[in-house]
């Protein structure tokens, strides 16, 4: 038996407009396309932004097509909502810059993300943050080639900058104010043919973070970082796991000598090419003249020596007192090796630290003199736990 059931098929007829690229990045509210062919919603980045200042009512995206985009005037951003401008990959998308200048002048939150910025050269920067404080801005998987400065902040805002490739500028990150507050993070990055790769002028920062920037100078009088008196640090001060090239100065300003300013708790380490910046000292004391007169048995005096010479790193040393600088902290380990001698036979002379003029003696070491005005060799550490 054979049965023959009689099927229709219903076709629907598609809407070949549906995908379209205008159409499609209209369905989400806050996102807009910027095309250069006239199949977005804005024609220039000049335009949307424009439209952004005066129309945007909550938090928006622009995508930006790939090719070229032309930036022929400067353009203000400022609004009470955050932009986030995106381009399809940094090999993808890129702005070329054709005016001197500040190209972007950032008063509002916002994110650039996934671009090149190509500008003419000196006399321009390519984004500056100007007025406005207490915003916070992020720049990342972005290539910016050819200004003479990169990132200008005015006014201090929070700033992150992340996964960057900063190429043949003047300065590549400069802060040149004189409010208080914001905090600067950069990290994973490379800064190229640039004399100054990040230059800290004047300013309060809440926190400062440099991590995993490479830096690669070409002449010697190039330099990585530059810290000028101004510049005060109040939060958190890291630079680590940067390295380069090994040309110019790493540093200049840092001074961890002193025992006032913010530079005593600014952590710099593991850094390559680049000595580790951890609290030490060395003391070289050479045919000492001084004497220490001990008068009452089972009493302490302190140690008098004439320093032959030192070094110290956050740590000060006056009138035979060593002072820890850095308000975090660490633990010592202190290695003591010298001779004494005695005036007097069979004399036992023990010796230690003593902290804050209290009265406990840390790690007391014992001398046995057996013949007067003979010297005696010592050596023993110390250990300060959580100092």
């Amino acid at each position: 038996m054979i049965e023959i059931i009689f099927l229709i098929l219903y076709q629907h007829k598609k809407d070949t407009n549906f995908l379209s690229a205008s159409t499609s990045l209209n369905i989400l509210e806050n996102r807009k396309c910027i095309s250069q062919t006239g199949n977005g919603d804005f024609s220039t980045i000049k335009e949307a932004i424009e439209w952004f200042n005066a129309f945007a009512i909550t938090n928006t995206e622009f995508i930006l097509d790939a090719g070229y985009h032309i930036v022929d005037e400067i353009i203000e951003l400022n609004n009470e909502f955050a932009l986030n401008i995106k381009g399809l990959g940094s090999d993808v998308t890129k702005l070329n810059i054709t005016i001197t200048g500040s190209t972007f002048s950032i008063l509002s939150e916002c994110t650039f993300s996934r671009l090149t910025l190509n500008g003419p050269g000196t006399g321009t920067t390519s984004i500056c943050f100007d007025l406005n404080t207490e915003k916070y801005c992020e720049f990342y998987d972005i290539q910016i080639n050819n200004f003479d400065k990169v990132f200008l902040d005015k006014n201090l805002n929070d700033i992150f900058i992340f996964n960057f490739i900063i190429n043949n500028c003047s300065t590549g990150i400069e802060v040149d104010n004189s409010t208080n507050g914001g905090a600067i993070d950069i990290e994973i990055g490379t800064i190229e043919n640039t004399p100054i790769g990040i230059n800290l002028k004047a300013s309060e920062a809440k926190d400062f973070i440099i991590n995993g920037i490479y830096y690669y100078g070409n002449l010697s009088s190039n330099t990585f970082i530059n810290i000028e008196p101004e510049f005060g640090l109040n939060g958190i001060s890291n630079i680590q796991n940067c390295g380069g090239n090994n040309i110019g100065n790493f540093q200049v300003g840092f001074d961890f000598s002193l025992s006032s300013g913010t530079y005593k708790d600014v952590e710099m380490l593991s850094n390559t090419n680049y000595e580790d910046k951890k609290p030490y000292f060395k003391i070289n004391v050479i045919d000492n003249t001084g004497t220490t007169t001990v008068t009452t048995a089972g009493t302490y005096y302190k140690a008098n020596y004439i320093n032959g010479n030192s070094f110290t790193c956050k740590m000060k040393l006056e009138d035979n007192k060593i002072t820890f600088l850095p308000t975090h902290k660490k633990n010592i380990v202190i290695h003591v090796t010298g001779n004494l001698s005695v005036n007097q036979n069979n004399k036992n002379v023990t010796i230690g630290w003593n902290e804050n003029e209290e009265g406990t003696i840390y790690s007391p070491f014992t001398v046995r003199t057996a013949v007067a005005n003979q010297p005696y060799g010592f050596s023993f550490i110390s250990y300060f736990q959580n100092k």
